[in-house]
């Protein structure tokens, strides 16, 4: 079900169970693929999700200003249907309470601490589980179009970012979850995950970066895959780097 809240297009995500992770393994014949690529991606896992509403597309440089006040993407595709980047996580996390009060819900993060309170019905940064769920779509091959690398052709951007909804959606309707730019998750970045199974896991309580999903404009194939990690400090902000929200399931 797609709904609309205070101009930001939502669908609603099914719950359900998927491994998390991949198997990937170092690829000798290829010069750019380091030893230890692929670490932080495992081991595989299951993981149980609930329910919950994800925005369809990357927040724009449109819906950033107008709440906001200020635009600052520049340089790499600029306009209202843009995705908004050169965004810290501290500033998406500012983003969704604001967001949330507009749209007359509670706040999700406390910002004296940057705790994100799950139980609230404001809007918040997905988990990086949700994200990964999110965009497999119930597939389970390393690109949520398939296994060949090739079919992200259509869907990466080249050198400067696309406006959003410009290339195909997964199966659930969502676009733009790689290869437009990265985007924050809500969880402290980890090196490997736990083996174990887990329900709604919310990653490590403290660190020193977040995570990043999702590939970005000038990043190679392999970065589009739906297992792929990437993480940054929270204050840093740069050309491919912006976020989608998501809502606890109504």
């Amino acid at each position: 079900m797609e709904t609309e809240i205070q101009g930001v297009r939502l669908i609603s995500i099914p719950g359900g169970t998927f491994q998390m992770g991949s198997n990937f393994e170092d690829d000798a014949q290829n010069p750019d693929i380091g030893k230890g690529y692929f670490i932080d991606e495992k081991p595989v896992h299951n993981v149980t999700l609930n329910g919950f509403d994800m925005s369809i597309y990357e927040v724009t440089q449109g819906q950033y200003q107008s709440l906001m006040g200020s635009n600052p993407s520049s340089s790499y595709g600029v306009g209202g249907n843009y995705p908004v980047y050169n965004v810290s996580w501290y500033d998406a996390v500012k983003f969704c309470n604001k967001l949330s009060v507009a749209a007359g819900f509670d706040k999700c993060y406390d910002e004296r601490v940057w705790a994100c309170d799950f139980s609230k019905n404001g809007f918040r940064l997905p988990t990086e589980a949700e994200w990964e769920y999110a965009y497999r779509a119930g597939t389970t091959t390393n690109l949520c179009p398939g296994d060949d690398a090739g079919e992200t052709k259509d869907l990466r951007p080249g050198l400067d970012t696309h406006p959003v909804g410009r290339k195909i959606p997964n199966t659930w309707g969502l676009y733009d979850m790689y290869g437009n730019v990265f985007e924050w998750c809500n969880d402290w970045y980890k090196d490997s995950y736990t083996s174990d199974s887990v329900t709604d896991p919310k990653g490590v309580q403290t660190g020193s970066s977040r995570v990043l999903r999702g590939s970005s404009v000038r990043y190679d194939d392999y970065s589009c895959r739906s297992s792929n990690r990437n993480s940054s400090t929270p204050g840093y902000l740069n050309y491919h780097i912006g976020f989608r929200i998501v809502r606890r399931a109504r």
